[in-house]
């Protein structure tokens, strides 16, 4: 009973376990538990033991560290100074380079970051995880890094109203800053 009670706290196994616990409780009502009926329950719970921890090892990422970083643009210019293109083809940035600047940045507070450092010419950019969440990142010459979360949340709704909002978007983004100490700890990137 108590591997039962510690995997009802994953939702994904939760019917199953429900379902087994239900099964389990009428046999020991009827007091009909023989040997068939104990090494089905006992292959059951280790069954259960064996997913949670194939499931718990496999989507734990490290939180508050960038992990499975993917570089999808080296070098890039905004369009609004082509003269830059390049000039701006030298800014690499590597996986290793963006988890220093994502240690060693600032985080601001500013409403208008975003739109201000929007002007830097030349930038990097890619996704990569932080924690277990899927972001977007990119990164500026300049010391400047903005990094983007969508996240989708499924609302209960009634069946009229789901076809318009079945799913609302939230985006969770911040803007880190490399300061004195962070362009010189982390090189090519201020």
């Amino acid at each position: 009973m108590l591997l039962i009670f510690l995997f009802q706290r994953d939702d994904g196994m939760n019917n199953l376990v429900i379902n087994a616990q239900k099964k389990f409780q009428k046999l020991v009502a009827k007091r009909d538990l023989n040997g068939s009926a104990l090494v089905y329950f006992l292959h059951l719970a280790f069954l259960l033991i064996a997913l949670s921890l194939l499931s718990s090892c496999s989507s734990n990422r490290p939180a508050g560290e960038l992990s499975e970083i993917t570089v999808l643009a080296q070098g890039k210019s905004i369009k609004q100074k082509p003269a830059m293109v390049a000039v701006c083809k030298g800014f690499y940035v590597t996986p290793e380079k963006l988890k220093d600047f994502f240690q060693h940045a600032a985080l601001t507070h500013e409403e208008q970051v975003s739109s201000n450092y929007a002007k830097l010419p030349c930038y990097s950019s890619g996704t990569a995880y932080l924690g277990n969440d899927e972001i977007q990142w990119v990164l500026r010459a300049g010391g400047v890094g903005e990094f983007h979360n969508l996240e989708n949340k499924t609302q209960n709704e009634t069946s009229d109203d789901a076809q318009e909002s079945a799913q609302e978007k939230t985006q969770k983004s911040f803007t880190k800053i490399c300061g004195v100490s962070c362009c010189n700890t982390v090189q090519g990137v201020c």
